[in-house]
Parts: structure tokens; C-alpha cells; sequence
């Protein structure tokens, strides 16, 4: 059985490619449990890394929303402010972006499978 470690997308070598490897494997060996109907323990844990990396979206999100916004434009005829973020991904928080949005689509069809 190959296992998935919990802070696998952070853990080592951040790079979409290395990642994606590492979860199609996994996704591989949970299908091919799957195809012999043998759910435990592959379902849990298949549950347990999808919950983990909405949460990981989840707090990115709420952090990108807590940081201040610069006042960009007003608009007094609509009566609108338009901000601007401060805060400019990186590199890293662009691959880290990649590397869930690829994992949470691909666990979640396994998932509806």
C-alpha cells in the first residue's frame, strides 16, 4: 500500500511536477484498491487529505483577505472604492496555488468514484 504522509504538499521539494507524481501514485494504488472493493483504510484516508487541503485553500484565502488593500480608484458616480492587494504572491504561493487546485481536483473524482 502506498501512503500519503499528512503534510505532503508542503513536506520537501515544493514543485508542481514532483507533487503531481507523487498523488497520481497515490491516487493509483487507492483505485486500484478501490477496483477490488476494498475501501478501508484507502476511503478515510482519501477523505482525510481532501478535508486537509480544503482547509489549506481555505486559510489561504483568508489570509490573502486579511492583509491591507491599497485604495486604487474612486468612483463617485457608482459610489465604489477599488483596492488594490499590497501583498503580491511569490513564486512559492503560486506553486503551492497550482499544486492544490491540481490535487483537489483529481482526489475529488476519485472521491466521486
Amino acid at each position: 500500500m502506498r501512503h500519503l504522509d499528512a503534510d505532503w504538499i508542503t513536506h520537501g521539494i515544493l514543485d508542481f511536477e514532483y507533487k503531481k507524481y507523487i498523488l497520481l501514485a497515490y491516487l493509483k494504488d487507492v483505485r486500484d484498491n478501490f477496483s477490488k472493493a476494498k475501501l478501508y483504510p484507502f476511503l478515510g484516508e482519501l477523505v482525510f487529505h481532501y478535508n486537509n487541503l480544503l482547509r489549506l485553500k481555505k486559510d489561504q484565502e483568508f489570509l490573502k483577505q486579511d492583509f491591507p488593500k491599497r485604495l486604487e480608484k474612486i468612483d463617485l458616480d457608482k459610489l465604489e472604492l477599488g483596492y488594490r492587494e499590497m501583498l503580491e504572491d511569490d513564486q512559492v504561493m503560486k506553486e503551492l496555488e497550482k499544486i492544490l487546485t491540481y490535487a483537489m481536483q483529481n482526489m475529488k473524482l476519485t472521491l466521486n468514484e
